[in-house]
């Protein structure tokens, strides 16, 4: 909820409406999913938490029935085949991105420019701005200071941008005892030294080291996607193994990937391997 409030602060109530139209969208097709099964409707929040993370990770402007496309296929096809809540092999989330990322590439890796308003319906007029995940892609600087990135001041998605707001949630949830340290810090580590080790850009290696880190859906992900319980490994040692087998598929992906961010891909081939890790 914290990161909406900043998504609305920068793009308007489209982000609001966006994150609205994602959970009722989940909610009703897994009621729907259970009808079409024959099977009574079981009260269950997590579509919703699947409804609201989906938008996070998409642009402030995507038209509505991306989001839609992206929940159909979290609900129908990564949970309900398999057995519903709890029983999914899968991240509902990151497959319903991914999906949305490969039929609509032109739309998911356009970002509006911050700080302007954005119509609630209709073809958005926004200005758009070169994101700092795609100025690393291409070996460049990006045009944002670090600062900027922390802020949530640079565009990217709506949910992933203001790092400071996104950490703070995260060890919140860490706090509340939500979800487990172990799984966010033994993928950060491990995907800062890679990047350490092998800068996209020139100049000093803390500020490149900070890019990589910050820009993208990295922190976003290590705090609200690996640590999905369904989907993670369920022992300690089981959760560093798939923390650092992440963060190197996550460097590959979006060092060597065909977009700039690789986060959910690499977390979908991590899924696979999670019963192994355990």
């Amino acid at each position: 909820l914290p990161i909406y409030l900043m998504a609305f602060f920068y793009h308007g109530a489209r982000s609001l409406v966006l994150g609205l139209c994602g959970a009722l969208c989940c909610s009703v097709l897994s009621v729907l999913g259970a009808l079409l099964l024959r099977e009574k409707p079981v009260p269950d929040l997590t579509p919703i938490i699947t409804g609201l993370i989906i938008p996070l990770l998409l642009p402030a402007d995507i038209p509505y029935y991306v989001v839609i496309s992206a929940c159909a296929v979290a609900i129908f096809v990564v949970k309900l085949p398999f057995g519903g809540t709890g029983s999914n092999l899968f991240n509902p989330a990151a497959v319903g991105f991914a999906s949305v990322a490969i039929c609509w590439p032109e739309l998911v890796f356009r970002y509006p420019a911050t700080m302007q308003a954005i119509e609630i319906f209709g073809e958005s007029t926004a200005k758009i701005a070169q994101s700092p995940a795609y100025s690393l892609s291409l070996g460049a600087v990006p045009d944002y200071g670090v600062l900027d990135i922390l802020l949530g001041s640079a565009p990217g998605p709506m949910g992933a941008t203001n790092i400071l707001v996104v950490a703070a949630a995260g060890i919140f949830l860490i706090v509340k005892k939500a979800i487990n340290w172990i799984t966010p810090v033994s993928f950060i580590v491990p995907y800062a030294v890679l990047c350490l080790l092998f800068p996209r850009i020139g100049g000093s290696p803390f500020e490149a080291l900070c890019y990589e880190l910050f820009s993208g859906t990295v922190v976003f992900g290590a705090f609200f996607m690996l640590t999905e319980p369904v989907t993670s490994p369920k022992r300690d040692f089981g959760k560093i193994l798939a923390g650092v087998s992440s963060a190197l598929a996550v460097f590959l992906f979006r060092y060597f990937g065909g977009f700039e961010m690789g986060f959910a891909s690499a977390l979908i081939v991590m899924n696979v391997f999670s019963p192994i890790f355990d």
